[in-house]
């Protein structure tokens, strides 16, 4: 049987090994501006120029979809194993045990990218002549600036910054008291305020998809529209979020998990009859206030 001393020590081991990393992406520069049209909109507006942003979305070829496609399936799947940092541009905490996985991620997509940003060099005349083609009902289409295909391939890419700066839970001294003490001790630190912060993330996406399904399920009941399963898979997903990346173990989510699992339970939507539907938007948006209540008492 293992003791509470044996269980705080690992929660210790781990968070001790919580580093930030800064992954910084760029997505590719799609619009480009016609200086012209911006000084014609600016002089009929009366605006200063400086002011204004005049672009036409142009390049959107398959293969820079690709390209994109990439970077963003990148930052969904990182997503999944770190936290983000609340005061950091761009920054996620990650577990040391974890530290291997997000690197070769990185370094996939990177080679990945690295092959896509090939193929639009090698097909650059063609994609720019699609866009000249689709952009040719504009005015004053000569005005526009189109970029060459090295300052396009630019303007995509993927970069990961090891910040190693550590969760500061120094003192395994926490492994002698109760698991509830320690938690509240590890999240009363000031140097790790920022890291609690971080814990708001998955419960403000909970409060996201309990409010999205109380008002779907309102509307169907009001309006007939119809009730889509998704919606309460989503709180499921989201629940179960708030569980995995509770990594300081905070009685707090705890309770709230159980709570909301209580109260709204399982549910099949399309299934529930119009007073069932009202009984349970009543209950969604109940849970929303208590997610919302304890990321207060919380203060993230």
């Amino acid at each position: 049987m293992k003791t509470n001393a044996t269980n705080n020590d690992a929660i210790i081991t781990d968070l001790n090994s919580v580093v930030l990393a800064n992954l910084t992406t760029r997505r590719g520069n799609t619009s480009t501006q016609c200086k012209v049209t911006a000084d014609d909109v600016a002089y009929k507006a009366g605006a200063e120029r400086k002011l204004l942003n005049v672009s036409f979305r142009h390049l959107n070829s398959e293969e820079i979809k690709t390209a994109r496609s990439i970077i963003v399936k990148l930052t969904k799947d990182i997503s999944k194993v770190t936290l983000p940092c609340p005061s950091i541009q761009g920054a996620r905490y990650v577990k040391a045990k974890d530290m291997d996985d997000v690197q070769r991620m990185v370094d996939e997509a990177e080679a990945e990218l690295n092959d896509a940003k090939q193929e639009i060099t090698r097909r650059w005349h063609s994609i720019l002549t699609s866009a000249k083609a689709s952009a040719s009902q504009l005015a004053r289409i000569n005005d526009i600036d189109w970029p060459d295909a090295e300052g396009f391939v630019e303007t995509l890419g993927i970069e990961l910054e090891w910040l190693a700066s550590p969760a500061p839970i120094q003192d395994t001294v926490l492994e002698t008291i109760s698991d509830e003490v320690a938690s509240r001790a590890r999240a009363s630190q000031a140097a790790d305020k920022m890291f609690l912060k971080a814990h708001a993330a998955p419960v403000r996406e909970l409060v996201v998809a309990l409010a999205k399904a109380a008002e779907a399920t309102t509307a169907s009941t009001q309006k007939g529209k119809r009730l889509r399963q998704a919606n309460f898979d989503n709180i499921s997903k989201a629940i179960d979020n708030v569980s995995t990346y509770n990594w300081l173990d905070l009685p707090e989510l705890s309770d709230l998990v159980h709570t909301i699992k209580s109260s709204v339970g399982t549910v099949n939507g399309p299934s529930l009859s119009r007073d069932e539907r009202t009984k349970v938007a009543s209950k969604l948006e109940d849970a929303q206030a208590v997610a919302l209540d304890t990321l207060n008492d919380l203060g993230i």
